[in-house]
């Protein structure tokens, strides 16, 4: 008896919440204004335009280690890319080349 007036009880108060926040049907839309909102400031300046792409943009940073790596040849890859470290002048190049060694690492299960 006390499951049914509690399952009772839950549903009389869960029944009138289902449509607690849509408007009625027919209903006009209310318009809510903002009195204290700052204004909006707009930048009258044009967008720029993208910057346009060349060949070199699609050069791979790596190629001989690239098709060893899409050949799924890891250990050769691997290889390759701890060359192209290894002779990188910049961070930017180590960063690329060390990632693709850890790439590399994975697949050929190398955890250390």
């Amino acid at each position: 008896m006390k499951a049914l007036r509690l399952a009772l009880f839950l549903a009389a108060c869960s029944a009138g919440h289902t449509h607690a926040n849509a408007p009625e049907a027919g209903a006009a839309p209310v318009a809510v204004v903002a009195t204290d909102a700052a204004p909006a400031v707009v930048d009258s300046a044009p967008a720029k335009a993208p910057g346009t792409l060349d060949e070199s943009m699609a050069q791979p940073f790596f190629p001989d280690a690239g098709a060893r790596f899409a050949l799924e040849d890891w250990a050769g890859a691997r290889e390759l890319y701890a060359k192209a470290r290894d002779g990188a002048k910049d961070d930017l190049t180590r960063a690329r080349a060390t990632l693709m060694i850890g790439l590399c690492d994975a697949r050929l299960a190398a955890w250390d």
